[in-house]
């Protein structure tokens, strides 16, 4: 009788609303899942690069950098329609890599079924006409170029018969190519169109190929069991690390010969990671090439238009918050595993 009274007496004491927070709690997480399918941290490298086009722009035709909280209505409306366009690509490529990332045990919101599969493919095709929407509403030449960065980056990328991601070489120039014209977007954002943009793009090209190489190191077992035909896959690991910092030291050397100041000091602070990583090739210094480059970029962006350090913090917490509380994962993470 007496532990029947206590047991009554616990419960009593239990707040009575506890369930109904645990639950909302639930729903809130799993309406996040729609957000997180898009990998908003694979967002950051998009918008550096983005913004990096922005700052060259304004630095070659002012001569000057524009240190400003606020870079006008129309650079903040295409990085949304940046992000959403990105966000879509994302998607189509977890959409036909499910069986992949089942084997890595990774991207487990489509593999694992969180998120339902039709409804990927709609919030998809939703926030490709969304983002292409607003970017002809802004201008129509950048409309234009977002319809190739959407084929370079999601179609041609993911989709039969292209899958250049299955691909050694093509996987490659579509990442680089990818940045350059995300970079070009930036820099059109800044003033008219200029195909200059394209030669102030080759240090992100190459940086972005560098890290892209070594990215596909970690996944090479995996990918190689579905004949997925990675770079790492295809020529091996030594090569794949001696190309990606052959990359890295374009991305330096080309920096410098343009004097780009968003670029130059990241680069040339990123070299030694992956000279150390060809040096000894172990997967803590690959894993420490791949994340520090962007993070350094990041910085550097940050410097001239210090607003982006609220978006990219904000991100990061959220997405630290949302996979602990999902799934209790600690991610995204900048420590390095030294095993």
């Amino acid at each position: 009788m007496g532990k029947q009274a206590n047991r009554t007496l616990t419960q009593a004491a239990r707040p009575a609303d506890e369930p109904i927070r645990w639950s909302l709690m639930q729903k809130l997480l799993r309406g996040l899942d729609f957000l997180f399918i898009l990998r908003p941290t694979l967002f950051f490298p998009v918008w550096v690069v983005y913004a990096a086009g922005f700052a060259v722009a304004q630095w070659r035709h002012q001569n000057a950098w524009s240190w400003t909280f606020w870079e006008g209505t129309d650079f903040w409306l295409l990085g949304l329609a940046l992000t959403l366009l990105m966000g879509s690509a994302f998607i189509l490529n977890q959409i036909i890599d499910i069986p992949i990332d089942r084997q890595n045990r990774k991207l487990f919101l489509l593999a694992d079924g969180h998120v339902p599969l039709y409804l990927a493919y709609f919030e998809s095709i939703m926030l490709f006409f969304v983002s292409t929407w607003l970017a002809f509403r802004v201008d129509l030449t950048v409309g234009a170029l977002f319809l190739v960065i959407y084929f370079v980056t999601g179609v041609g990328y993911s989709l039969p018969p292209f899958c250049w991601k299955d691909r050694p070489v093509a996987g490659l120039l579509a990442n680089m190519f990818g940045a350059m014209l995300i970079f070009t977007a930036g820099f059109w954002t800044a003033g008219q169109a200029d195909w200059l943009a394209a030669v102030h793009g080759v240090p992100y090209m190459a940086a972005v190929g560098a890290v892209f190489l070594f990215t596909t190191l970690p996944d090479k077992p995996g990918d190689g069991q579905f004949g997925k035909e990675t770079f790492a896959v295809r020529f091996g690991d030594v090569a794949t690390i001696y190309s990606g910092a052959a990359l890295e030291m374009l991305a330096l050397a080309s920096a410098a010969a343009l004097r780009d100041p968003v670029m130059f000091l990241p680069a040339l602070i990123s070299a030694p990671f992956f000279v150390y990583a060809a040096w000894r090739p172990r997967t803590a210094n690959v894993i420490r090439a791949i994340k520090f480059p962007i993070l350094l970029l990041a910085f550097a962006v940050c410097f001239y238009y210090p607003i982006l350090l609220l978006l990219f913090a904000g991100t990061y917490a959220l997405a630290k918050w949302y996979y602990w509380k999902r799934f209790g994962l600690h991610y995204p993470s900048l420590k390095v595993d030294e095993s």
